[in-house]
Protein backbone atom coordinates (compact mmCIF):
# COMPACT_ATOMS: atom_id res chain seq x y z
CA UNK A 1 0.00 0.00 0.00
CA UNK A 2 2.92 2.34 0.55
CA UNK A 3 3.61 2.32 -3.20
CA UNK A 4 0.04 2.72 -4.45
CA UNK A 5 -0.84 5.83 -6.41
CA UNK A 6 -4.03 7.00 -4.75
CA UNK A 7 -6.83 8.49 -6.78
CA UNK A 8 -10.20 10.12 -6.11
CA UNK A 9 -11.57 6.84 -4.71
CA UNK A 10 -9.55 7.55 -1.58
CA UNK A 11 -9.87 11.32 -1.32
CA UNK A 12 -12.62 13.42 0.19
CA UNK A 13 -13.51 17.11 0.08
CA UNK A 14 -13.84 19.47 -2.87
CA UNK A 15 -10.26 19.47 -4.10
CA UNK A 16 -7.72 17.12 -5.59
CA UNK A 17 -5.34 16.20 -2.82
CA UNK A 18 -1.91 17.71 -3.40
CA UNK A 19 -0.44 15.76 -0.46
CA UNK A 20 -1.22 12.23 0.68
CA UNK A 21 0.50 9.47 2.61
CA UNK A 22 -0.39 6.11 4.12
CA UNK A 23 -0.40 6.55 7.89
CA UNK A 24 -1.09 2.92 8.85
CA UNK A 25 -1.93 -0.48 7.38
CA UNK A 26 -3.57 -3.34 9.29
CA UNK A 27 -3.94 -6.81 7.81
CA UNK A 28 -7.45 -8.15 8.57
CA UNK A 29 -7.12 -11.63 7.09
CA UNK A 30 -8.16 -13.70 4.09
CA UNK A 31 -11.80 -13.96 2.99
CA UNK A 32 -13.50 -14.69 -0.35
CA UNK A 33 -10.25 -15.42 -2.21
CA UNK A 34 -8.55 -12.18 -1.23
CA UNK A 35 -6.57 -10.49 1.50
CA UNK A 36 -8.29 -7.67 3.41
CA UNK A 37 -6.55 -4.60 4.78
CA UNK A 38 -7.67 -1.56 6.76
CA UNK A 39 -5.59 1.50 6.13
CA UNK A 40 -5.48 5.15 7.10
CA UNK A 41 -4.55 7.90 4.67
CA UNK A 42 -3.64 11.44 5.67
CA UNK A 43 -3.69 14.26 3.15
CA UNK A 44 -5.12 17.56 2.07
CA UNK A 45 -5.52 20.18 -0.63
CA UNK A 46 -2.17 21.92 -0.20
CA UNK A 47 1.47 20.93 -0.36
CA UNK A 48 2.47 19.29 2.95
CA UNK A 49 -1.16 19.50 4.11
CA UNK A 50 -2.04 16.37 6.08
CA UNK A 51 -5.06 17.79 7.91
CA UNK A 52 -7.58 15.27 6.56
CA UNK A 53 -7.73 11.62 7.67
CA UNK A 54 -9.67 8.88 5.92
CA UNK A 55 -10.00 5.15 6.54
CA UNK A 56 -10.59 2.48 3.92
CA UNK A 57 -10.94 -1.29 3.94
CA UNK A 58 -9.80 -2.97 0.74
CA UNK A 59 -9.68 -6.45 -0.72
CA UNK A 60 -6.49 -7.30 -2.63
CA UNK A 61 -6.32 -10.22 -5.06
CA UNK A 62 -3.37 -11.68 -6.92
CA UNK A 63 -3.57 -12.64 -10.59
CA UNK A 64 -0.41 -14.12 -12.06
CA UNK A 65 2.32 -11.99 -10.43
CA UNK A 66 0.28 -8.80 -10.12
CA UNK A 67 -1.83 -7.51 -7.23
CA UNK A 68 -5.17 -5.76 -7.79
CA UNK A 69 -7.58 -3.91 -5.52
CA UNK A 70 -10.82 -5.85 -5.95
CA UNK A 71 -13.08 -4.09 -3.45
CA UNK A 72 -13.10 -0.83 -1.47
CA UNK A 73 -15.18 -0.07 1.62
CA UNK A 74 -15.52 3.21 3.49
CA UNK A 75 -16.09 2.02 7.08
CA UNK A 76 -17.22 5.51 8.13
CA UNK A 77 -20.04 5.78 5.55
CA UNK A 78 -23.46 6.34 7.09
CA UNK A 79 -26.56 6.02 4.96
CA UNK A 80 -28.94 8.94 5.29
Amino acid sequence: MNYASFTAFYENGNCGWASKKVASVEYLGELNNGDWFKFTIKGGCGINDFSETIHRVIKVIKKDNTYFIDYIIDPTYKRE
